[in-house]
């Protein structure tokens, strides 16, 4: 299927192998997927609605905005370990992706939390695994919590980001028994590349809107599937 104006090509498959070929060529680090996501400055990133007209972020915009909040975010956290693990308990948005990025980017470890899970049942797992912080948009938990509208772009982007070597990600609890899944740079790069058949074999995947490729963003990023499916 052909599309218009995403990184020089005309074609998605011709668009995916540029891209998973560039994943297959860097040293698997958050900090390189990082830079590869957001080369594109100028495509559309993240679109949305305020009931009048649509408002676009581009991938330039959002990455100016994830290292200009990273700033903030580590004053925020000063004084954790290198490697900590940081909940981040937020609803889908632009500011999850930017908290999610952030955190690594200051050199913790993101740990996903369900926002539909009760409360009560997270507090047990941050005392259980020693999370050091939560990244929240609203709800305060007993350790240390960072509300999401605190964390403005400072005026310089992060000096040095040494970014985390993890993201963690908590099952659904069907059972009782909550699990944490851990993912390091390799594994996750794996999945991204597992999925370059799938764009390629299913058209509905290849479905676009006046040249430019969009998701629906209504499973929860938190959730594995909502992290590597859409996200």
């Amino acid at each position: 299927m052909k599309i218009n104006n995403i990184a020089g090509f005309s074609r998605i498959d011709d668009y995916v192998k540029y891209k998973s070929d560039k994943l297959r060529e860097s040293s698997p680090s958050f900090k390189n997927l990082f830079e590869l996501m957001f080369s594109e400055k100028e495509n559309t990133f993240w679109e949305t609605n305020n009931g009048y007209k649509i408002i676009k972020t581009s991938y330039g915009q959002t990455y100016n905005s994830i290292l200009h909040k990273s700033t903030t975010l580590k004053g925020f956290l000063g004084g954790l370990d290198k490697g900590s693990m940081v909940g981040l308990y937020m609803q889908n948005s632009l500011e999850w992706i930017e908290n999610f990025w952030s955190i690594l980017a200051c050199g913790y470890c993101p740990l996903l939390l369900n926002t539909r899970m009760d409360v009560n049942i997270i507090e047990n797992l941050l005392s259980e695994h020693g999370v050091a912080a939560v990244v929240s948009d609203g709800y305060v938990f007993s350790t240390r919590t960072v509300i999401s509208s605190d964390i403005i772009p400072s005026d310089a982007p992060i000096d040095n980001a040494e970014f985390g070597e993890e993201i963690l990600v908590m099952s659904s609890g069907t059972t009782n028994s909550i699990k944490i899944c851990a993912y390091n740079a390799s594994s996750v790069y794996s999945q991204i590349l597992n999925a370059e058949q799938i764009v390629r074999s299913s058209e509905l995947v290849k479905k676009h809107y006046d040249g430019e490729l969009k998701l629906l963003t209504f499973l929860p990023f938190y959730h594995i599937f909502g992290l590597s499916a859409m996200y």
